[in-house]
């Protein structure tokens, strides 16, 4: 089990990390979740001991961890560039912690271990004789040798190919479930965390803004802020005036299932909820974008553009005119003034 308890970093007169409070539960799949700079992988660092927090705690299992060496941790990192040896082999870069302990059965856990991963053909070869993908193979080998109490994952799969990340992603999880071990990953592909953990964390700015299941942060993001993180393509947001039990948008009205007075709202609308109507918002097609079975239409709706995901067999030209509708119950509504969740 890991927390963090106010954790707090500064790298000169700015502040990476404001006060991280977040509990993690033994065996889960955890993934740190934000764009560039919210300060997912320095949160990863500082679990590590790789980078120290100027305020605040780290525990393991309840073992205050906040100033132990990375190697009093027991954790295995896998970084973004693998870090891999280039003079050694697939073999030694696997056994190389393992001897650098003394450990006894080298031979053995380093075949296991390369086995798990699918790369046990490999074991004479150089890490420039290998794809991408076997380079990554070799990085999650030697960390699994190593068998931690603790993965930590920095964006491990952001150097594959689209095809190649996708078989990976699956192939974590069934690792994960047979080593039974603490899984700690970053990323800010939000498809690749909602796929792959149990639970997650959506960083903004060095801050924590929500944690849940990736089914409960989609379903109720708490703010604006991660409502427009989450989702391909990301939710559509319409300036709106709230009148008890309908929003009016557009010059259109839509039927809410609330009371929620009167007030300003923004109302988000994610795009595979928006059907094309006989009435509606009135909007104006700019692009379709045709993906098989659905295509991708960016829409001119007065003043807010507009992503909406329909069927590809709906026939749809640039130029034209068309009525935009959705569901109340599909409407996600938050505060104009604070953003978040009403």
């Amino acid at each position: 089990m890991i927390e963090l308890k106010g954790i707090v970093k500064r790298h000169g007169a700015v502040t990476a990390l404001h006060g991280i409070n977040l509990e993690i539960r033994a065996g889960e799949f955890f993934a740190l979740l934000g764009p560039s700079g919210s300060g997912k992988t320095t949160t990863l660092r500082i679990l590590a001991g790789l980078e120290a927090a100027d305020e605040g705690r780290v525990l393991l299992d309840g073992r205050d961890v906040s100033e132990a060496d990375p190697g009093e941790r027991n954790v295995a990192m896998v970084f973004q560039s693998y870090a891999l040896y280039p003079h050694m082999s697939v073999y030694d870069n696997i056994a190389f912690p393992l001897r650098m302990v003394g450990a006894p059965d080298i031979d053995k856990s380093v075949k296991e271990a390369a086995e798990r991963v699918h790369i046990g053909h490999l074991l004479e070869r150089k890490p420039g004789q290998l794809s991408g993908g076997q380079q990554q193979r070799c990085a999650l080998a030697r960390a699994i040798v190593r068998q931690p109490r603790l993965f930590l994952l920095d964006e491990p799969l952001s150097n594959l190919d689209a095809k190649l990340r996708m078989e990976t992603r699956v192939e974590l999880r069934k690792l994960h479930r047979a080593l039974g071990v603490t899984t700690v990953y970053v990323t800010h592909d939000q498809e690749e965390a909602m796929t792959i953990a149990d639970r997650m964390a959506v960083f903004m700015d060095g801050r924590i803004e929500q944690v849940g299941t990736p089914v409960e942060l989609f379903a109720r993001p708490k703010s604006l802020e991660v409502a427009a993180f989450l989702g391909s393509p990301p939710m559509n947001f319409f300036p709106a005036q709230l009148h008890g039990r309908s929003a009016s948008i557009a010059g259109h009205s839509i039927p809410l299932q609330t009371d929620y007075g009167q007030r300003d709202a923004v109302l988000g609308v994610r795009p595979g909820a928006i059907r094309i109507a006989e009435s509606g918002i009135t909007a104006r097609v700019e692009l379709v974008e045709q993906l098989g079975e659905s295509a991708i239409v960016d829409l001119q709706a007065g003043a807010t553009a507009v992503r909406a995901r329909i069927d590809s067999r709906v026939r749809l030209r640039e130029g034209d005119a068309v009525h935009l509708a959705f569901d109340g119950e599909d409407v996600h509504l938050f505060d104009a003034q604070s953003h978040q969740r009403l």
